[in-house]
């Protein structure tokens, strides 16, 4: 007798798939990519790790065969917008293009930037094609004492001994 055992009915299948359905969907949502190419709308990725530390947050792109002038990074209402373009390759006269697979043209990208993202703190670079952008992470809020004022005699206000006057 022989038995047959599909993994596709393992009761974990349906847990695992879910999982990457939501890594998918996070993923997406951090990135929220967008690449128009030549303005046509034929989108295509430009390949970009995200990392995070405890300060905030770096985004490496690939962007090779790109001239700085021609790049734009602008950080505006949580979303932070790569544009550029990449110069096509010049031919000679004379000259058959037998391949060209290195995409040409205008590109943008954007990203949704966290809550927490400080894009006063964004810090672009570029060296041998990768952008490299950094963007700081807000601090949290910390308290604040705030002196008392009181009326002195119905007439100046002053400032209430605080506690270490008071102990001293």
């Amino acid at each position: 007798m022989t038995y047959r055992v599909s993994l596709l009915s393992h009761p974990s299948v349906p847990t695992v798939r879910g999982l990457r359905r939501d890594m998918d969907r996070t993923l997406e949502q951090l990135l929220a990519a967008r690449v128009p190419a030549h303005g046509e709308g034929d989108a295509h990725a430009i390949a970009t790790d995200v990392l995070e530390d405890e300060t905030g947050w770096t985004l490496v792109l690939d962007l090779p065969g790109v001239a700085a002038e021609s790049l734009e990074v602008l950080a505006e209402e949580r979303v932070l917008t790569i544009r550029g373009e990449r110069a096509s390759r010049a031919t000679t006269e004379g000259t058959r293009v037998l391949s060209a697979e290195r995409r040409t043209g205008r590109f943008e990208r954007q990203v949704r930037l966290p809550a927490t993202a400080d894009a006063e703190q964004l810090t672009a670079e570029l060296a041998l094609g990768v952008l490299t952008l950094r963007i700081g992470k807000l601090r949290p809020a910390q308290p604040r004492r705030v002196p008392i004022r009181t009326a002195v005699g119905g007439e100046s206000m002053t400032e209430a001994p605080t506690t270490e006057a008071m102990s001293g």
